[in-house]
């Protein structure tokens, strides 16, 4: 009984009197339990990498209506280029009838090759009417006189072939057969080949010359250098038949056989020679000094300068000062120098090209340069579709956000 009676007592004891151990325990639990626990830090999680950024720079500050200005600043880029298409012609019906014309004209030199220059001669008045009236419209709205490019030798070429097509028509309508265009001038037919096969085929290559369906400026600079080789190719493809269709009209053509390289090649030289030298003394003398800026007047000279980074370098003239450069003696000599080499040149292969059968070179020459100015016609509308309104954009992007230096790929 006394042992339960002490384990009791020392329990109560221990109750009422605890030890400097257990004082110790208790005091320190207290303390910890009055602490505030600490919320957990929340780690820090590995960065969220940033979205790929847009091809154009975006402010977030608003407009009045609640566009974007880039967003407005694009739309007006984009409403700038579709203005110049269609001022320059660009429309449903002007593509319909480039297409129209380019069937018409295939159609009929297979189905009436021996009257193809006709065809010529129809179109040519008014291709290139269409393309003097345009040009003088557009230097009385622009203040800039461009009737000047008319001058150059391949537009006096194609005056000449539509004027002496136009004689030999009403010739034709009149019923003449005597006193004839060609029986004047027999040497004349001869000239026509060698012009038509020679400088102006070889433009087309030369200058790049596209299809474009729709652009009359293109349009007609393509007609004057790629129709006159397929015109006499029709010609020469259909002789006996233009001979008996037109008797004496073509006497030209008829001696072409007798004609040997070296006469084919003067022929043309010499009436190159006549453009050659007025040409060049007019340019000395007064068009050098030609110029939108200054003078108000352009010139094909000083345009194959601005837009030929090789005709520059050929003439010496700096990319930053074209206009002070090009009004000089020697890079218009040089310029000149250049063309006439470029001319007899294209004199000699014409004249290569008419000693053959025309199915051996003429052919084959005119197939390819239609298919140099389908090819670059094709390029030009690729251009427009899918790279002209992004390089605007990008020129755009460095007038207004000049502050912007990614460079990301697309920009």
């Amino acid at each position: 009984g006394r042992c339960g009676e002490g384990l009791i007592m020392g329990n109560d004891s221990s109750k009422e009197k605890p030890s400097a151990e257990a004082a110790l325990s208790e005091s320190g639990a207290t303390e910890k339990e009055e602490e505030a626990p600490k919320p957990p830090q929340p780690q820090e999680e590995d960065p969220v990498p940033a979205p790929p950024l847009l091809p154009v720079p975006l402010r977030r500050q608003s407009t009045a209506s609640g566009a974007q200005p880039s967003i407005l600043l694009a739309l007006r880029q984009l409403e700038r280029d579709a203005d110049k298409l269609r001022n320059a012609g660009l429309s449903a019906f002007t593509f319909t009838l480039g297409i129209a014309n380019l069937l018409l004209s295939a159609f009929l030199f297979g189905a009436m090759g021996h009257s193809f220059w006709l065809v010529y001669g129809v179109q040519g008045l008014l291709i290139i009417g269409y393309r003097v009236a345009k040009s003088l419209e557009r230097s009385r709205t622009s203040g800039v006189n461009v009737m000047w490019y008319f001058a150059d030798f391949c537009w006096m070429c194609n005056f000449l072939f539509v004027a002496s097509s136009s004689i030999l028509s009403l010739e034709v309508i009149a019923g003449a057969d005597g006193a004839t265009f060609s029986a004047k001038y027999p040497m004349f037919g001869l000239l026509a080949a060698v012009l038509a096969v020679g400088p102006l085929g070889w433009s087309v290559v030369v200058l790049n010359n596209a299809l474009v369906l729709h652009d009359i400026n293109n349009y007609s600079a393509t007609f004057i250098h790629l129709w006159p080789p397929w015109t006499m190719l029709a010609i020469r493809w259909n002789r006996q038949a233009v001979f008996e269709t037109y008797p004496g009209h073509f006497d030209g053509f008829a001696i072409l056989d007798g004609v040997s390289t070296w006469s084919l090649f003067l022929i043309g030289v010499r009436f190159y020679v006549v453009w050659w030298a007025g040409f060049t003394l007019w340019m000395v003398v007064w068009g050098r000094f030609q110029s939108p800026e200054k003078t108000g007047r352009d010139t094909v000279y000083l345009d194959l300068l601005r837009s030929t980074p090789a005709m520059r370098s050929l003439c010496g003239i700096r990319k930053d000062h074209v206009i002070d450069d090009a009004a000089k003696v020697a890079p218009v000599l040089k310029y000149m120098t250049f063309h006439a080499v470029s001319i007899v040149a294209s004199f000699a292969f014409g004249a290569f090209c008419l000693t053959f059968p025309p199915e051996v070179v003429h052919a084959p020459f005119c197939v390819f340069i239609l298919g140099v100015a389908v090819f670059n016609g094709g390029k030009r509308y690729e251009y427009y579709l899918t790279q002209k309104e992004i390089k605007a954009l990008k020129k755009l992007i460095k007038e207004e956000f000049p502050e912007q230096k990614q460079k990301e790929k697309g920009l």
